[in-house]
């Protein structure tokens, strides 16, 4: 139904918009829960234990990444559970491909939250830098519009910088289109593992190890 049902508006096409715009920006608010994390770690010695044990960054950095990667993946599938149940979003002619698109996306925000926690080194950094990366990537993306499609044509093709456009994209093809291009969704899901792997090798060659 076009514009829904009840108070809720329940079933409205808005929903297959909405829902995927706040969970992508969502996803990224662990920037936030991850670099608080470091610091806190720093602050009360647990890191320097860390590093005196046998352990090398990247299974440090790992370690960090596992909890909260099942976190943004736990989150994920509630807001489309919820999404469904609650307003009735429809989930599209493909919807075990959303579990895909839920993952890579965790897994480009887990990268981009490790990236800020390593370079933060106090809360009042996090706070600074992670706000300003997810309100403005959230922005520029077209999350805060809800329809990318209200975006000029150059301010679509510039938002593919981001993990975020990527992302929609692909929920795009899943949630709004009956016959969904999978070479889009495939292609997305394809650059949110390359932004991913690439924020984590960034944050592993970033993390200072006080015996380095």
């Amino acid at each position: 139904r076009e514009d829904g049902s009840g108070w809720l508006k329940y079933g409205g096409n808005r929903y297959q918009l909405l829902v995927p715009s706040y969970l992508v920006m969502f996803a990224f608010f662990l920037i936030l829960t991850m670099g608080w994390l470091f610091v806190a770690e720093r602050r009360q010695g647990t890191m320097k234990r860390l590093i005196v044990a046998p352990l090398t960054k990247a299974e440090i950095l790992l370690g960090k990444m596992i909890p909260c990667l099942l976190l943004s993946l736990f989150q994920g599938g509630f807001l489309l559970i919820a999404g469904k149940v609650i307003f009735g979003m429809d989930l599209g002619a493909a919807p075990y491909w959303l579990i895909a698109v839920v993952a890579a996306t965790s897994f480009a925000a887990i990268g981009l939250a490790m990236l800020t926690a390593v370079v933060a080194r106090t809360e009042s950094q996090v706070a600074i830098y992670g706000t300003l990366l997810v309100l403005v990537l959230a922005g520029l993306s077209g999350c805060l519009m809800g329809d990318r499609a209200f975006m000029p044509e150059t301010m679509r093709q510039l938002s593919r910088v981001t993990p975020h456009a990527w992302a929609l994209d692909a929920y795009l093809q899943l949630l709004t289109n009956p016959t969904p291009d999978m070479d889009t969704v495939h292609r997305a899901i394809g650059m949110l593992c390359v932004f991913g792997a690439g924020f984590l090798i960034v944050a592993w060659w970033w993390l200072k190890l006080e015996d380095d």
